[in-house]
């Protein structure tokens, strides 16, 4: 019976912690954000596979991801853009979060669950150029405390497209009032022209 225990504590404490899946990332268009109510041109979400890091001997220290960028993006086209990480068990000792070598202190920083969001849209200095031109975002957490867990992050981006025109996913291809009216036009004269078959 102790070994059937302990073989049952390993299964759920060990092994989630020594494999380390690599982040799955999806991306969307048209993307509604619950965070802020906000319909994105575009969306890069990264699942973080609850990733424990921390300063204790069991976990690294830091997990790094990337997110894709859209690949028509104009770097200078930016209009807005938001970085929001989902973690759990944070405190406030000093955790860092890299973002293309951008460094931020004490991101995370409530108490057990944490929904941080950094606002990138004004990317613009001198220093920080490049930061939209490498097709992805880096993204680099380091712990300063002894347990964080890493759910999820997510990108969120509205922008113009390089060639100048609107992005291939934007509302322009929804129909009209007009077709729609057509449409509803022709349904009710084909279900008239079946009754009257009957």
């Amino acid at each position: 019976m102790k070994k059937l225990a302990l073989l049952t504590l390993f299964m759920f404490i060990a092994l989630p912690l020594a494999v380390s899946a690599a982040p799955f990332e999806t991306t969307f268009t048209n993307f509604w954000f619950l965070g802020d109510f906000h319909t994105y041109d575009y969306a890069s979400h990264v699942d973080l596979e609850q990733t424990w890091i921390g300063t204790s001997s069991l976990f690294d220290d830091s997990f790094s991801w990337q997110h894709s960028l859209p690949g028509d993006l104009d770097p200078n086209g930016v209009q807005r853009a938001r970085l929001w990480i989902d973690a759990a068990f944070v405190g406030s000792n000093g955790n860092t979060i890299d973002i293309n070598g951008i460094m931020e202190w004490d991101p995370l920083s409530n108490s057990w669950l944490d929904n941080t969001t950094y606002d990138l849209t004004d990317l613009t200095d001198v220093d920080q150029l490049g930061f939209w031109d490498n097709g992805v975002i880096d993204v680099t957490v380091l712990a300063g405390e002894s347990s964080i867990r890493l759910d999820q992050a997510m990108l969120l981006l509205d922008y113009s497209p390089a060639s100048g025109g609107q992005p291939t996913h934007d509302f322009s291809s929804v129909p009209e009032p007009s077709s729609l009216a057509l449409l509803g036009i022709g349904l009710a004269g084909i279900v008239a022209f079946r009754r009257k078959r009957k």
